[in-house]
């Protein structure tokens, strides 16, 4: 006779195949045998697949699949359903290739793959020692060559393959497995929960049944401002019970409610200038609990020190540090070499991004580009902004770089100011220009008179800036004379100085950018008085 005890050891293969066969109800016996089940357990699985209620033993029950879906099973998206004897789970519905138990990867539901078991060993699970194995299907571990007890379920700690331990329900409720409410239970075996004593329709299918509030996507057709707010993102809350309103917001309904510092134009302080930007409007933010300063950017930063052109103490020169030691919002490195009194404020500042409707040309060809201007041409070209100087002291300064190598003929890239017509068409009568001639490697100062443009006094750019690297002319008129200044990214500073015997108030007129048998690209312009 072979008489079975004790089921104490789970692990021994006769004692499992005869619980199996007594759960099942078909135990046999032929001659003299007999069964001794005064050690065993009832079977823990009184589940009825087909109630729609997940119960102790099944995956999935109808419509209750636990809070599970096909993006939580490893797919893509799609409709999960529960398979036949509620077992496992009918991903037919679902799109994506989802995971794929055997390639050593841990995806969706699996818990472990060949021999990625995620960190996972028998003592974790447990045991005492031994070799932890994953089990196929990837579902679970398998823990047949594990030594020691294992986790033993009633002890109130959940340990191993253990869901829940009697009322150790890992921080689960009947609300966070979908349910409206009632008592989550833990099942005899310690392996599932026990939802019978969970009340309401499931939550979590997207579909508003029953007394949901909501459901998932599925609000009902309400939103923020039919809850009462302004705007907002409504959402439904944990449980389907109730609307989730984080997220919803009285603020831009141009009052300031509790919790707000502004809204709209009420509660607004402070200035573009007060915050060092030389234009621009502050604002209430967003949500309403603060200023912005976002009206005072441009949203521009052309030299790529971090701070916004419009705000930017000196626009062309990247810089770590503000300095304005006269206070005057001029940053010092853009002062004129001169003095730091003789220039004063920034005019106009073109960074060459959409303002095509600020600039003319007079012969040559100019091309926008993304943040630059390409002047090009071989008898002499001029691009003049629309801006008019017409006080005695100003400043013109360019950057620009040669994307190529130059002829060998006379050229050159200019800054041009005090430029005067005529009145007989397009007939230039006087201006200056502040040129580099890459050819010779020499700074000149031209002035435009009856005869033309003629060299009035020129230095000589010894340097080893190469094509693709900045160039930078200034030309500066003030009492003191027309100055014309070079620097470049090697670090070279050249500068000349001629004292015009008509008068510095010639140097009144347009402004703008000149080539003569040259190409350049133009990144930045800007004057100053």
């Amino acid at each position: 006779m072979y008489t079975v005890k004790s089921v104490s050891d789970r692990r021994r293969a006769p004692v499992r195949s005869l619980v199996a066969v007594l759960a099942a109800g078909a135990a046999l016996c032929l001659g003299a045998c007999t069964f001794d089940t005064a050690g065993l357990e009832p079977p823990a699985n009184n589940a009825s697949c087909g109630n729609g209620v997940l119960e102790t033993g099944e995956t999935c029950d109808g419509g209750d699949l636990g809070g599970q879906t096909c993006a939580g099973l490893g797919f893509e998206s799609g409709v999960l359903g529960c398979g036949a004897g509620c077992a496992g789970f009918d991903t037919s519905n679902c799109t994506g290739e989802g995971p794929v138990c055997g390639d050593g990867e841990i995806e969706g539901a699996e818990v472990c793959d060949g021999t990625n078991l995620d960190g996972q060993t028998c003592v974790t699970r447990g045991f005492d020692a031994g070799e932890l194995a994953c089990a196929a299907g990837c579902a679970t571990f398998d823990t047949s060559d594990c030594t020691g007890s294992g986790p033993v379920c009633g002890d109130g700690e959940i340990n191993g393959d253990e869901t829940c331990d009697g009322t150790n329900l890992d921080g689960q409720t009947c609300v966070t497995r979908g349910f409206v409410s009632g008592t989550l239970q833990c099942a005899g075996d310690c392996a599932a929960f026990v939802t019978d004593a969970c009340l309401g329709q499931f939550c979590g299918n997207d579909v508003l049944e029953g007394t949901e509030t909501c459901d998932g996507t599925d609000l009902g057709g309400e939103t923020c401002a039919t809850q009462g707010f302004f705007s907002g993102q409504l959402a439904c809350g944990i449980g389907c019970a109730a609307f989730d309103l984080s997220d919803c917001t009285l603020c831009g309904n141009a009052f300031i409610d509790p919790g707000e510092l502004c809204d709209g134009t009420l509660g607004v302080f402070g200035t573009c200038e007060e915050l060092g930007c030389r234009s621009g409007e502050v604002a209430c933010n967003a949500d309403c609990t603060g200023v912005t300063n976002a009206g005072c950017y441009t949203g521009h930063d052309e030299d790529a020190d971090g701070v916004d052109d419009n705000c930017d103490a000196c626009p062309t020169w990247h810089e770590d540090v503000q300095a304005d030691g006269d206070h005057d919002g001029l940053g010092d490195v853009c002062e004129s070499p001169a003095g730091s009194t003789v220039l004063t404020r920034f005019v106009t500042f073109e960074p060459f991004t959409s303002n095509t409707g600020n600039w003319s040309a007079s012969g040559g060809s100019w091309n926008w580009g993304a943040d630059h201007v390409v002047g090009e041409d071989t008898i002499g070209g001029n691009y003049y902004h629309n801006l008019q100087m017409t006080v005695s002291t100003l400043g013109v300064e360019a950057t620009f770089y040669h994307p190529e190598p130059g002829s060998l003929m006379s050229n050159y890239t200019s800054v041009v100011f005090g430029v005067q017509h005529n009145g007989l068409g397009n007939t230039q009568s006087a201006g200056w220009a502040c040129s580099f001639k890459r050819n010779s490697s020499e700074l000149v100062l031209f002035k435009y008179g009856t005869t033309g443009w003629s060299s009035q006094t020129t230095a000589a750019v010894s340097t080893s800036a190469v094509d693709g690297q900045w160039r930078k002319l200034r030309g500066v008129a003030s009492t003191a004379g027309i100055r014309c200044y070079y620097l470049d990214e090697a670090g070279t500073s050249v500068n000349v100085t001629y004292t015009d015997n008509e008068g510095v108030t010639a140097a009144s007129g347009k402004v703008g950018l000149r080539t003569y048998n040259e190409k350049a690209v133009f990144t930045s312009f800007i004057t100053y008085q």
